[in-house]
């Protein structure tokens, strides 16, 4: 009996701290344009961090699906731009690039998921930022 009491003990205890496992989203902003500032990272329309030149940002997240976006500006999401949905999985890291579209006389900022090994690659000249805002 006190051993099948153990082992119900440790089984919950495993459960309760995998339920508690958060994800990782990474946003990098890995371009030397300024536009007018820190650019305005989003998830689910929540600001989450201003991200300057040549920095990226660690945020934890519930597993799950979540909307991600940028935008030049604003802390209330405008809803105009083109959110990605990623579905985040416990104890994972997800990487998300922003990326500007240039037009003959306006330019387009979107995010764009990416691999580890292309995120490690753009993050070799960038400093993390902490502090977000």
């Amino acid at each position: 009996m006190k051993h099948t009491l153990l082992a119900l003990a440790l089984v919950a205890l495993a459960t309760g701290a995998m339920a508690q496992e958060k994800a990782k989203i990474y946003f990098i902003r890995s371009t030397g344009y300024n536009w007018g500032g820190a650019y305005k990272a989003f998830i689910d329309e929540k600001l989450v961090c201003n991200i300057q030149n040549k920095r990226y940002s660690i945020h934890e997240v519930e597993p799950g699906e979540h909307r991600v976006s940028v935008q030049f500006s604003g802390k209330q999401h405008k809803g105009n731009d083109e959110p990605i949905v990623i579905t985040v999985e416990a104890g994972k890291k997800y990487y998300v690039e922003m990326a500007i579209k240039r037009k003959f006389a306006t330019s387009d900022l979107y995010c764009q998921e990416v691999t580890e090994s292309t995120a490690k690659n753009l993050m070799k000249e960038c400093k993390e930022d902490e502090t977000c805002f």
